[in-house]
């Protein structure tokens, strides 16, 4: 059931049913442009894989001629055991989590400026979500469309946490909403549902993600897409 997810998300949003997280930042001070990692503050399930980008403030990737050196480090772990990252930024969460079960991500570009970002590790949850993938289409500017439901079930042995946070890029993710009725934990086999609107203050399109269970994993993920026109 479960699918690691590999993929570069352009934020997380954390709230009972929605929020944002800003992205660690710094300013170069010749070009003053703010620099940050994508995704920023993320949870993962123990053995998730990731993506890790550093962007900048208009979300295009540095340059390949730029020299990022990634580390990955923890209190509560030392090595392998706080997960691996690779050169070019893919990091693969340990088989258990550590205690506490954060670690820091680093990435230093050009050995002058460090950027860090955060990785919560829990073990896996047992959720799925059905569709995974909403498209509103066009939508009027300052308009709301029709609410797309999206159903959260528990495939698990125990009771699941729901947690309903939308995130993404600052600017984009606030243009979608969402409500529910569901429980702060689900019974074994029980569902619930969310609705989600869309209302575009900008023209073009538009991107966020609804988390489902707090947990950064593919089967409680649904990837949120609209389109704002005049």
């Amino acid at each position: 059931m479960m699918r690691f997810l590999t993929a570069l998300v352009l934020g997380l949003g954390l709230s009972a049913c929605s929020s944002s997280s800003t992205a660690p930042s710094t300013s170069t001070a010749a070009s003053n442009v703010v620099l940050w990692i994508s995704p920023p503050d993320v949870t993962l399930v123990t053995g998730a894989v990731t993506r890790f980008s550093v962007l900048r403030d208009d979300t295009s990737p540095i340059t390949s001629k730029a020299v990022i050196n990634w580390s990955v480090a923890g209190t509560g772990c030392s090595g392998a055991s706080c997960g691996t990252i690779s050169a070019t930024g893919t990091y693969t969460a340990p088989a258990t989590a550590p205690t506490p079960p954060t670690v820091t991500v680093t990435a230093v570009l050009d050995s002058i400026t460090s950027l860090t970002t955060t990785v919560t590790i829990n073990p896996p949850e047992s959720v799925s979500t059905d569709p995974l993938l909403i498209t509103f289409g066009e939508q009027l500017v300052n308009t709301t469309s029709a609410p797309r439901v999206v159903t959260v079930t528990n495939t698990g042995s125990t009771p699941q946490p729901v947690f309903g946070g939308i995130g993404g890029q600052p600017g984009q993710w606030q243009d979608f909403a969402s409500t529910n009725a569901c429980p702060s934990m689900l019974a074994v086999g029980a569902s619930c549902t969310f609705n989600i609107t869309f209302t575009p203050h900008a023209t073009g399109g538009r991107a966020a993600f609804l988390d489902v269970s707090g947990v950064f994993d593919d089967e409680a993920f649904v990837s949120l897409r609209g389109t704002g026109t005049n």
